[in-house]
C-alpha cells in the first residue's frame, strides 16, 4: 500500500471533515495516524472543533449582545494548541485554517445577533413564528365617531386608533382574513352596498362585487374568509327582500359559485375548518313558532343536505347553536323540544350525509355543550348548571334570588372556555368566565353594563383567549346606539374591578395569529 506524505495528511485531516475523501484514501490516511503521533493529535482536534463550537452557539442565545468573547477566546486556543510540528508543515494551510475559523466564529455571532433581533426561530427543519404579545393584536370594527361608519383598528388598550377607510360613504363589518394581512368589508362608496378588500393598514382598496341586491356579510360572528384565505361566503338579496342566496367566490371577486339554489332567510354560514364544506340555518321569519333548520354544502355548491330533516316530530333547532367537529367531518348541534314530551334538549352530531347521532340528553334546557360536558339553563330562577360526563356537576345562581334575568348571552372561545353574561333586572348585565368543562368560575365585571341595554351580541374573543370584544344595544327609542366593549379577560380574572374599553362601535373582528 502506497504511504502518503506528512504535508498530504494534513491535508486530508480537513477533507475528511468534509467527508471529501473515498474510501482508498480514507485507509491511506488511517495507516498515516497510526505512525505519527502529531498528526493524529491534530485530527482529534479537528474532530472535536466543530461540536464544541456548536456548544459555544447555543451558549450565546442567553449571553449580551454582540460578538461573543467566549468564542472568540476558544478558536484563539485552539489555534495556539495545534502543536508546532503542524504548524511548520503546513503553515500556509494552518494559517488558512485558523482565519476559516475565525471567520467562522463572527458568522456564528451575526446569526445569533440576527436570530435575537427577529421574530422567528428553528425548530428541527420547521420555522416557527414567536407569538406577538396578546397586547398588540390589531382590533377592527366600525365607528361613526367622524360623523359617518368608517372602519378603524386599534389596539386591545385603545391606542394607535386608525382610520382605515376615511370616506364620506358607509364602510362596515370589517373581517380579518386568516393571515391577518387584509380586511374585507362592505361599503355603499359606488352607490349600492357590495364587498371590498383592502390591506391591513387601508391601502390598496379593491371592490369585489358589482351586483344588484346588495351583496354583504353575515353579521353574527362567524367569518367569511375560508380557512386558506382564499374564498369568502356572502349573501346576495332579491329586489330589496328580506330573502336571498349564498354565494361564495375567490378573494380576487372571480368565480362566483351559488351554494343555495332557492330564495331563503339564511344565516349563520361558516366554513369547516378543512375548508371543504359550508354549514348554514334557513328558517322562515313568518309565523310562529320560527323552525330553524341547518344544511351542509360543499365548497363548490354541490351535494346540499339538511341535516336537521330526520330529527324526530316536536323536535328543533336551538338558533345558532352549532359547531364543526376538529376534522370537519361532522357537526355537533342542540335541539329543544316543542311538545311536553321526552328531554327537553338533546344534543346531535350530525354527519355530513345527515346521519345522527344522540350525544347527550337532558331533562332541563341545554344552553350549550362542549366536548362531554352540558350546559343546562334554569328557570324559572336563572342558574346555570354544568353536568359532566363523570357525573360531577356544578351550579352558578346568575342572579339574586329575588331578582330577575331579562336577558342571557355567552361564547364560546377557540379553545372552549366560555364568557357568559346576565342582565339582572337590579343590577344590570354581569360577566362570568369557565373554563370549558365549568371546574372554574369567576366573575368578570357587574353593573358597569346597565340594564336598558337589552342585548349583547358580537361577542368575540381574541385567538389567544386574553380580550373579548362585544357589542351592547341601547334600544332607547327613537335614538338606539350600540356600544363596543373591549375586556381583557385575563385581567379581569384576577380583579373583577378591571373596566373594559367603552367606545360608541360595532362589528368588531380580532386580527388573526399570524
Amino acid at each position: 500500500m502506497n504511504r502518503i506524505s506528512h504535508k498530504q495528511a494534513i491535508k486530508w485531516i480537513n477533507r475528511r471533515l468534509d467527508g471529501l475523501l473515498t474510501n482508498q484514501q480514507l485507509l491511506l490516511l488511517d495507516e498515516h495516524l497510526r505512525s505519527c503521533d502529531s498528526c493524529t493529535s491534530y485530527a482529534a482536534e479537528m474532530e472535536l472543533l466543530p461540536t464544541q463550537l456548536q456548544n459555544e452557539f447555543h451558549a450565546r442565545w442567553d449571553e449580551k449582545p454582540g460578538p461573543s468573547e467566549k468564542v472568540m477566546q476558544h478558536v484563539t486556543a485552539k489555534a495556539r494548541n495545534i502543536p508546532m510540528t503542524n504548524r511548520i508543515s503546513s503553515g500556509i494551510k494552518l494559517l488558512a485554517g485558523a482565519a476559516t475559523l475565525i471567520l467562522l466564529a463572527f458568522a456564528i455571532n451575526f446569526v445569533v445577533s440576527q436570530l435575537r433581533d427577529t421574530s422567528t426561530t428553528a425548530v428541527g427543519t420547521e420555522t416557527v413564528n414567536i407569538l406577538p404579545r396578546a397586547e398588540d393584536r390589531l382590533l377592527a370594527f366600525a365607528s361613526n365617531q367622524n360623523g359617518n361608519s368608517d372602519i378603524y383598528t386599534m389596539r386591545a388598550d385603545g391606542s394607535d386608533l386608525t382610520n382605515l377607510t376615511n370616506n364620506p360613504a358607509y364602510d362596515g363589518y370589517p373581517f380579518w382574513s386568516p393571515d391577518g394581512k387584509q380586511l374585507a368589508f362592505q361599503s355603499d362608496r359606488n352607490g349600492s352596498t357590495q364587498i371590498y378588500l383592502m390591506d391591513a393598514n387601508g391601502s390598496n382598496v379593491i371592490q369585489l362585487t358589482n351586483d344588484e341586491g346588495n351583496p354583504q356579510f353575515d353579521i353574527n360572528g362567524h367569518t367569511p374568509w375560508s380557512p386558506d384565505g382564499r374564498k369568502l361566503i356572502f349573501s346576495q338579496f332579491s329586489n330589496g327582500e328580506r330573502k336571498s342566496k349564498l354565494y361564495s367566490m375567490d378573494v380576487d371577486g372571480t368565480s362566483k359559485t351559488l351554494l343555495t339554489n332557492e330564495l331563503g332567510e339564511y344565516v349563520w354560514p361558516s366554513w369547516s375548518p378543512d375548508g371543504e364544506h359550508i354549514a348554514f340555518i334557513s328558517f322562515e321569519s313568518q309565523g310562529m313558532p320560527t323552525v330553524y333548520h341547518l344544511f351542509v354544502v360543499d365548497k363548490k355548491g354541490n351535494n346540499l343536505t339538511e341535516l336537521t330533516g330526520s330529527l324526530p316530530m316536536g323536535r328543533s333547532l336551538l338558533f345558532s347553536n352549532y359547531y364543526w367537529s376538529q376534522d370537519g367531518r361532522s357537526i355537533f348541534f342542540t335541539t329543544d323540544s316543542n311538545e311536553n314530551q321526552g328531554p327537553a334538549s338533546t344534543v346531535y352530531e350530525a354527519s355530513l350525509d345527515g346521519s345522527l347521532n344522540v350525544i347527550a340528553r337532558a331533562s332541563k334546557p341545554i344552553l350549550d355543550w362542549w366536548n362531554g360536558t352540558v350546559l343546562e339553563s334554569e328557570t324559572p330562577e336563572p342558574a346555570l348548571t354544568w353536568l359532566r360526563s363523570d357525573g360531577s356537576q356544578s351550579t352558578l345562581d346568575l342572579c339574586r334570588s329575588t331578582d330577575q334575568a331579562l336577558n342571557i348571552a355567552y361564547k364560546r372561545s377557540y379553545n372552549g372556555n366560555l364568557v357568559f353574561g346576565a342582565n339582572c333586572s337590579a343590577t344590570g348585565w354581569a360577566l362570568y368566565w369557565a373554563n370549558p368543562d365549568g371546574t372554574d368560575i369567576s366573575k368578570l365585571v357587574e353593573s358597569i353594563i346597565p340594564v336598558r341595554n337589552d342585548v349583547l351580541f358580537n361577542m368575540i374573543w381574541s385567538p389567544d383567549d386574553h380580550f373579548l370584544a362585544f357589542v351592547s344595544l341601547d334600544s332607547d327609542y327613537p335614538n338606539p346606539t350600540t356600544t363596543l366593549y373591549v375586556l381583557d379577560v385575563a385581567e379581569a380574572r384576577k380583579d373583577p374591578s378591571v373596566q373594559p374599553l367603552k367606545m360608541e362601535a360595532s362589528g368588531p373582528s380580532w386580527q388573526p395569529i399570524p
